[in-house]
C-alpha cells in the first residue's frame, strides 16, 4: 500500500508550478550554466579541444561551441543532483522521485 502525504503532494505540486514561471526559468537556467565554475571550465576545454578551436586569448569565444557547452552543462551539471532538477526538454523542473525521498525534518 502507497503511503500518499497530501501536504507534500501539495508543496511539490506548488514548486513544479513556480518553477514553470518564465522569470524563474531564466535565472535557474543561468545558474545551472554558469556554475560550478570548475566544471563549466572542465566541459568548456573539452569542447574547444573537440571543435579543433583554441579559445582566443582576447576571450573571444566561438558561439557554436557556446551553445554546445551550455545544452552539457544543462543536462551534466553537478548543480542538478545537487538541487534535485532535471531537464525536461530544456525545461528545468524539480525532480519528484528525489525529492519524495527527501524525509522531513523533526521541529524541536
Amino acid at each position: 500500500m502507497v503511503k500518499s502525504n497530501i501536504a507534500k503532494d501539495g508543496w511539490l505540486k506548488e514548486l513544479t508550478k513556480a518553477y514553470q514561471n518564465s522569470d524563474i526559468q531564466k535565472d535557474v537556467q543561468k545558474a545551472i550554466t554558469e556554475g560550478p565554475e570548475e566544471y563549466r571550465k572542465k566541459i568548456t576545454t573539452d569542447e574547444y579541444r573537440l571543435a579543433g578551436i583554441s579559445e582566443d586569448s582576447e576571450g573571444e569565444k566561438d558561439e557554436y561551441v557556446e551553445m554546445v557547452i551550455n545544452k552539457r552543462m544543462m543536462t551534466e551539471s553537478p548543480m542538478l543532483n545537487e538541487y534535485k532538477l532535471v531537464n525536461k526538454g530544456g525545461i528545468l523542473t524539480p525532480d519528484l522521485v528525489q525529492q519524495r525521498k527527501i524525509k522531513p525534518e523533526k521541529v524541536k
